[in-house]
């Protein structure tokens, strides 16, 4: 079957990808500056574990992307 949606070349599907990370980026500033739809006066644990989750996971994309961590060169635990 043919995907007329599909990008016809790399430099499109990257391009599309990129657009999707902004669209990412943006929404996860704009949560984060709402501070995480979190009413700061009744914080509990599980807020807490939320929020240590969204941080373990940015973590381990920025040390893919910046090959730090388990990415870092050298690092005999790789994937």
């Amino acid at each position: 079957m043919i995907n007329f949606d599909e990008p016809k070349s790399p430099k499109a599907a990257f391009t599309a990808k990129k657009n999707q990370i902004n669209k990412a980026l943006q929404r996860l500033q704009q949560h984060n500056e709402n501070l995480f739809n979190v009413n700061q006066d009744k914080i509990h644990w599980g807020h807490v574990t939320d929020i240590t989750d969204y941080a373990e996971l940015l973590k381990h994309l920025t040390d893919k992307v910046f090959k730090e961590g388990e990415y870092a060169p050298g690092n005999a635990a790789k994937y």
